[in-house]
Parts: C-alpha cells; structure tokens; sequence
C-alpha cells in the first residue's frame, strides 16, 4: 500500500496529475450555492477548491 508521502513525491515528480477531478473553482462567497449543487446533484460535481477571494 502506498504511503501518502509516496502520493506526494509522485505528484511532485509530475507522475500525478492530482487537478484532474476538480471540476469547480469558487470564491468563498459562492460557497453556499456550491455546496447546495454538490448535495443536491444538480451538477456533476466531483471536488470544488474554495478560494478566499476572487
């Protein structure tokens, strides 16, 4: 089983491409919307990053 320092080092050696699922990018102020689309399936929604500010 790999370790997650081994995830790391794989992703910094750029083996892992670990932005692939993101498929939202938000403003901490839409994140109530986002998280109404994530619970509610409207969307496909598999990871979203919360940015501080836009």
């Amino acid at each position: 089983m790999e370790t997650l320092q081994t995830k790391i080092q794989l992703i910094v050696d750029g083996k892992i491409d670990p932005s692939f699922p993101i498929t939202y990018r938000i403003v901490l102020e839409e994140g109530l919307d986002a998280c109404k689309t994530f619970r509610g399936k409207t969307d496909v929604c598999v990871k979203v990053v919360i940015q501080p500010q836009g």
